[in-house]
């Protein structure tokens, strides 16, 4: 559990970092900044990483690929990043047990 945890903090720290970037670049007057795609952001970044991942998954299904997979890169990165964090961090939390004490 404290390795959710963790990945949880690190998601959340770059959905954190992700979203400052994109406010940064709406201040600066960029068009279509606060909502800039993962997707545009991996094929500025990575466009070999991001052709490796299509063929890959779509040779597992390729329905998998075109529906499934690209609405979730065509949200903006800091809410992708921030969700996986949200959810990571619900599975890693920790669990108490109520102590029952019965007495006669």
């Amino acid at each position: 559990m404290l390795i959710l945890r963790m990945l949880s903090g690190i998601f959340l720290l770059a959905a954190a970092l992700a979203l400052i970037a994109e406010v940064t670049n709406a201040q600066l007057g960029i068009p279509g900044a606060p909502l800039t795609p993962v997707y545009k952001q991996l094929a500025d970044a990575a466009p070999a990483a991001l052709k490796a991942m299509e063929q890959a998954v779509s040779k597992l299904h390729p329905l998998l690929w075109d529906p499934v997979l690209l609405s979730i890169l065509r949200l903006p990165a800091w809410i992708s990043l921030g969700s996986i964090g949200a959810v990571l961090g619900i599975l890693g939390r920790r669990r108490y047990q109520r102590i029952r004490v019965f007495t006669n």
